[in-house]
């Protein structure tokens, strides 16, 4: 199953195709992000009187599943980079 990273403007790069640099700048924010928390919005609404949205945080384990932290790691370790 091929894995892919989302960037900026949406575009998604396959794990494997990353550069060394930014796939350690990821595991970094994840860790990061982990200890901090991550706060995500959801919601909906069809024009501007109706716009709602629920908004959580994710902490830890949580933060590390959202972002697939264990293959990112892996594909790391894979390429021999110590994060």
């Amino acid at each position: 199953m091929k894995r892919y990273w989302t960037i900026k403007g949406g575009k998604e790069i396959e794990y494997k195709d990353l550069g060394d640099s930014h796939l350690i700048n990821i595991l970094h924010y994840i860790k990061k992000k982990s200890d901090e928390g991550l706060t995500l919005m959801s919601g909906g609404g069809f024009d501007s009187e109706e716009i709602w949205y629920d908004e959580y945080t994710l902490f830890g384990e949580e933060v590390l599943e959202h972002f697939d932290y264990k293959y990112l790691l892996k594909e790391a370790k894979r390429r021999g980079l110590k994060p």
